[in-house]
């Protein structure tokens, strides 16, 4: 069981990186790029969250596709190491420049996209794990 877990994460790991690399830049274009945004105050980033949006519905589906494709002992943990692997391997081949005049929200906001979606891999394995078990249980 572990063997397949790790198979089918590694193929997982691979998929979600190959689809953020072209799925991410479409994104960002679709709903940032040439849209203005009020004032807001200074700690609060609209921009920075719409592009957050995107990595954390990857790894949700990401997460229950993960579940989907192995029984899992514990789903959220599997999840979870999927989103920080996958969040791991953008932080090492990204590179962030920021201004003389970033704040530390701007650094926040900046670092928060290779953290705040580790999250929503383990909440789609979850959830596909408890469909999964509901589904089992219904037809037995």
């Amino acid at each position: 069981m572990t063997g397949r877990a790790t198979f089918a994460f590694l193929i997982v790991l691979l998929a979600v990186v190959i689809a953020s690399l072209y799925l991410s830049p479409l994104w960002s274009g679709a709903v940032t790029v040439d849209r203005s945004f009020g004032p807001t105050p200074g700690w609060w980033s609209p921009v920075h969250v719409l592009n957050l949006l995107d990595e954390c519905a990857l790894l949700l589906v990401a997460g229950a596709v993960l579940a989907l494709l192995a029984p899992l002992p514990r789903p959220f943990l599997w999840g979870v190491a999927l989103g920080a692997a996958f969040c791991g391997i953008r932080l090492v081949l990204s590179s962030n420049w920021f201004s003389d005049e970033a704040t530390a929200f701007t650094y926040a906001w900046a670092y928060s996209e290779y953290i705040v979606p580790v999250a929503f891999g383990g909440l789609g394995a979850v959830v596909a794990s408890s469909l999964l078990r509901t589904g089992a249980a219904r037809a037995a």
